[in-house]
């Protein structure tokens, strides 16, 4: 094993595993959702880019004539929605606990504390 030394790191080329310790992944069911996660990842992504950046402009270009503020109320419903889908998606593939979001505070306060 080769091992490279400096005045501030020292490290090796690899670390060694036994093989059967890395073929064990491909045994396994929870590799393949990964995998199934990972491929969903991208195409999903690429759709919410395009649609929320798509409204974001849509309401930022008719904000002048009022038709863009729910175009925008629009857009933060959809991305919330993106949100809780998203979420939903990593608790089902990666067995992750990401729990929901907390709700919102919809009391009105006044904003010097009174």
């Amino acid at each position: 094993m080769a091992e490279v030394e400096g005045p501030l790191m020292q490290t090796t080329d690899y670390v060694e595993r036994p093989p059967r310790e890395f073929l064990g992944a491909i045994g396994r069911a929870q590799s393949y959702l990964n995998m199934a996660y990972l491929l969903l990842s991208f195409p999903l992504g690429a759709f919410y880019f395009v649609v929320l950046i798509t409204g974001i402009a849509t309401g930022l270009s008719l904000f002048i004539v009022w038709v863009g503020i729910p175009v925008l109320a629009l857009v933060l419903a959809a991305a919330a929605a993106l949100e809780r889908g998203e979420r939903q998606l990593a608790n089902a593939l990666l067995g992750a606990s990401i729990p929901p979001s907390p709700p919102k505070n919809t009391t009105l306060k006044h904003p010097c504390g009174r």
